[in-house]
């Protein structure tokens, strides 16, 4: 999210419509180092000792134990960008949560629930058309007070869509940290995501979307400095482009989206420290750090520190029915 009215080179995005946090105190995870990168489209080099952790879930199975990989989605949930000027593009750029919630449903739109979108020729334009519905003010009302979706807008707004497309929902759910409330009937009061929650959202039918924070390490006071927020899509977990690895989540980002490219996040959970939000028109708001997992692999971000504090996951009904 930005400020109203500024353009900006670099995704730069407030934190109430896209957010993550977590810091260290013995030492936060290095700045350099573990940052897995980007791949291009088709899976990044998938070879079949990963693919065998990926088979889809039979219907009415409902594991409570993730694989050690899912892959076998990323190729085929978009990985739309939200400054794509096509079709009149969209209001602003801090269209990020409307971007990344419109990938999945445009994913479940082909795999059974096919009321989520438009079903013409043009999929780019059936994904613009929902992008920009999603962002209204009938459902996650995008930028009406901050710049972008914090989760207590986008939230409710998911559900509403699910409705007014004649669908019911086995889960919507939120696990994290925010300034700002989320509603009681989406809140886990789960504040640190937990990632075995994500893998297994993500192997079932339905969504997951992460908020991600980002700004200033301060060594000195331990102290994460969150000055800006993004969200993404996940669509698969255990692989870094490479190789299987336990602590790597895929997303799609609709910052760099447009072109079907999977960028690797690398999980570190952290010992201390403490959050502080440093947004305009936000509470001047600190928070235990501990346990949050700071993440490396968004190439845009490499200069930045960026952590998880957020997540929702969507399921749908039928596999665990």
């Amino acid at each position: 999210m930005r400020e109203k009215g500024r353009r900006r080179a670099d995704p730069v995005l407030v934190l109430t419509g896209c957010l993550v946090a977590a810091c260290t105190g013995a030492g936060r995870a290095a700045n350099g180092g573990s940052a897995v990168g980007r791949s291009d489209a088709g899976g990044g080099g998938v070879t079949n000792a990963a693919a065998q952790g990926n088979a889809g879930n039979a219907s009415g199975s409902c594991s409570t134990t993730p694989k050690s990989s899912e892959i076998s989605q990323i190729a085929s949930i978009p990985d739309y960008g939200q400054n794509d000027t096509a079709y009149g593009g969209f209001v602003s750029g801090n269209y990020c949560g409307p971007t990344a919630v419109s990938n999945s449903y445009m994913w479940l739109s082909d795999h059974g629930f096919p009321n989520l979108a438009l079903r013409s020729d043009d999929r780019k334009k059936d994904q613009h058309d929902l992008i920009a519905a999603l962002g209204s003010p009938s459902y996650f009302d995008t930028n009406a007070v901050f710049d972008g979706t914090p989760p207590s807008s986008l939230l409710p707004g998911l559900k509403r869509y699910l409705v007014d497309k004649g669908y019911t929902h086995r889960r919507l759910e939120w696990q994290g940290w925010s300034p700002i409330a989320v509603p009681a009937e989406f809140d886990t009061r789960i504040q640190v995501p937990e990632l075995a929650w994500l893998k297994l959202g993500i192997e079932r039918t339905g969504g997951v979307w992460l908020l991600l924070a980002y700004g200033r390490y301060d060594s000195a006071n331990d102290r994460c400095r969150i000055t800006n927020g993004h969200w993404v899509t996940l669509v698969g977990h255990g692989w870094d482009g490479a190789q299987q690895d336990p602590d790597c989540l895929v997303v799609h980002d609709p910052w760099t989206g447009g072109s079907l490219t999977h960028e690797y996040l690398r999980t570190r959970k952290l010992a201390s420290g403490q959050f502080s939000v440093e947004v305009s028109g936000l509470p001047n708001y600190t928070a235990s750090a501990a346990g949050y997992y700071e993440t490396r692999g968004l190439p845009w971000a490499s200069s930045y520190d960026m952590w998880l504090i957020g997540a929702i996951v969507l399921e749908m009904p039928g596999d665990c029915s």
